[in-house]
Order: C-alpha cells, then sequence, then structure tokens
C-alpha cells in the first residue's frame, strides 16, 4: 500500500500545499544551494557537482560534523539487479573517497 505525506499550511482552517514538480535536478541543486537551511541550517555544502574521478558525480558534498554526499534525484528511484542505482553510486562514491584517504597517508 502506497504511503503519501503532505505538508499542510497551519492556520485556523489548516490546508494542505499543493504538490508541486520540478523541471529539472539543477532546479533542485540551485534552491539549495541558494537557500542551504532547506537541509539544515547547521550543515555547509563545501561542494557542488564534484568530479569523482572515476566517470562520476556528487550533487552536493557537505560538512555536517562529518562529510555528507547527497544524490539529487527528481525522478522514481531506479531499480537495477536489486539495488537502487542511486546506492551503487553511492557505494562507489565512498569507495573512492576511502582509497584517496588511503592514498594520502
Amino acid at each position: 500500500m502506497p504511503i503519501h505525506h503532505s505538508i499542510w499550511k497551519v492556520e485556523q482552517r489548516p490546508q494542505a500545499l499543493k504538490r508541486g514538480r520540478l523541471d529539472s535536478e539543477a532546479t533542485l541543486d540551485n534552491m539549495i544551494v541558494t537557500a542551504p537551511e532547506i537541509l539544515s541550517p547547521e550543515w555547509m555544502i563545501i561542494g557542488r557537482q564534484e568530479d569523482t574521478g572515476h566517470g562520476g558525480r556528487i550533487d552536493l558534498l557537505v560538512l555536517a560534523g562529518w562529510p555528507v554526499l547527497i544524490k539529487l534525484n527528481r525522478a522514481r528511484t531506479l531499480i537495477h539487479a536489486g539495488q537502487s542505482i542511486g546506492a551503487r553510486q553511492f557505494s562507489g562514491y565512498f569507495t573512492e573517497l576511502a582509497d584517496r584517504q588511503n592514498t594520502k597517508t
């Protein structure tokens, strides 16, 4: 059974906000960079569209007391071989970051 969430404007008579649709991931990227508090007022964006060096890109790299990789995806999650495409990308990114760290020491 699907789960549906709504965001409500709280007034004398509460109203559900209308659903919208983004034109592109770039629109969402620009919104977050313009107003990073969308994610958290405590996070600091330290990278945008970072090249992984292995043909991939990290949409946003954030410092939240620890590094946070953000993958923007305006479409539904794609599944391949039982694993989401995003999860496979993140696995590759983390492996690459670990390899970079190991080569620095």
